[in-house]
């Protein structure tokens, strides 16, 4: 006796279609779907500045979220085995990069050359990584974002 799952075909044709334009080459743009759950703590580390707010949304394979503040700054987040490594994946459209390694973890800063403010950080030897990226107009979102995201990491 056979058993059919119509899931399993719906689950694998999303699949594909989200893979399919980083196989091509091509960025796929994810949609988070957050569904306005505010949440108190933003992940471990962050810092929020005063008038930020923290946002946890619904990943494929990750943890994602957002924190941002009204008429300002907003600044995406993934963790998580399938995140991947935002910078190296930009690296032919970085303005510049710097990384700071220690036995524990790499931590890569890096702005692309459309002005998306790039930080990872990544256990060492190995373990899930954990990207904040943000389009920044000022150099004071450059300032907050890094204030926020590397202020209180020991």
């Amino acid at each position: 006796m056979q058993t059919k799952l119509p899931w399993m075909g719906i689950t694998l044709i999303s699949l594909c279609l989200l893979t399919w334009p980083a196989a091509i080459g091509q960025t796929a743009q994810v949609v988070l779907n957050c569904q306005g759950r505010l949440m108190q703590e933003p992940p471990a580390g962050v810092v929020l500045i005063s008038g930020y707010k923290n946002e946890r949304c619904m990943g494929v394979d990750s943890s994602t979220g957002r924190i941002w503040k009204d008429q300002g700054l907003e600044i995406r987040y993934e963790g998580g085995m399938g995140a991947g490594n935002r910078v190296d994946r930009n690296s032919s459209n970085l303005a510049w990069s710097r990384e700071h390694t220690t036995d524990t973890r790499r931590v890569q800063v890096a702005m692309t050359k459309d002005r998306v403010l790039l930080i990872t950080f990544s256990p060492m030897p190995r373990g899930p990584m954990l990207n904040f990226y943000a389009t920044v107009r000022s150099e004071e979102d450059i300032a907050d974002a890094l204030l926020m995201v590397l202020g209180n990491r020991p």
